[in-house]
């Protein structure tokens, strides 16, 4: 599309797969290389890919939670029955009255 400059261009083929065809995107490559050796790197690499797979599932956990508990608020606020949002929800009668309660909706 010609709306970006050689330089970034060749980085962005670079990044594509394609050989580095300049001498800073060779540079890079060079650098690129070296830390793929090294073995301190890719223990850092494997210790940040374990915690980003870990924050993902706890965020995924949290947001089931929250989707459960805004159906909830929104089942209370449609004035369903303490029992038949327990049920559909897997949670006690307990857990939803205290939930009810939280929001003043009981």
């Amino acid at each position: 599309m010609n709306d970006v400059s050689e330089l970034l261009q060749n980085f962005l083929d670079y990044v594509d797969g394609r050989p580095p065809v300049d001498g800073l995107i060779q540079q890079m490559d060079e650098i690129v290389h070296v830390v793929k050796q090294s073995k301190e790197w890719r223990g850092e690499y494997m210790k940040l890919e374990m915690d980003r797979k870990k924050y993902w599932r706890e965020g995924k956990l949290e947001g089931k939670e929250e989707g459960r508990l805004e159906a909830i608020i929104g089942m209370l606020r449609e004035k369903l029955s303490v029992e038949m949002i327990a049920r559909i929800t897997n949670m006690s009668v307990e857990q939803v009255v205290e939930i009810g309660k939280e929001h003043a909706l009981l």
